[in-house]
């Protein structure tokens, strides 16, 4: 019984550490969606290299919103990094409105996935 205990444990441990190593090598971003903008939106190749730049910027300031804030650990950075990223999706909408149409533009939002969590839409605030 001693030795089933002890295999047991040893097994539970050996399982622990394992799962624990898979998760900290899992990528921690999931690259966006391919979307053909051009056709999406029917728009030429110029326009769509456009949006994409816009979208790249939006990603690019999101990521390096997250690597300087780092986790949100209590309310207060929690609404601090909303407020940012808010001020972000926002940056990139006008960027967007200012080269699409009402109806591209919702087009391009209802391709995108969408925040985690429930409740959570794109360009409203809690």
């Amino acid at each position: 019984m001693a030795i089933m205990k002890t295999y047991l444990r040893t097994t539970f441990i050996v399982a622990a550490f394992a799962s624990t190593i898979a998760l900290a090598q899992q990528p921690q971003g999931h690259p966006p969606p391919h979307v053909d903008i051009a056709a999406l939106l029917n728009v030429d190749a110029a326009k769509a290299s456009q949006v994409q730049a816009i979208l790249d910027d939006g990603r690019k300031q999101m990521h390096a919103l997250r690597e300087s804030m780092g986790r949100p650990t209590d309310d207060a950075s929690r609404e601090k990094m909303h407020q940012a990223m808010q001020s972000i999706h926002q940056d990139t909408d006008k960027k967007l409105s200012a080269i699409l149409t009402a109806d591209q533009v919702a087009k391009l939002e209802a391709s995108m996935p969408h925040p985690r969590g429930p409740g959570r839409e794109r360009g409203t605030s809690q």
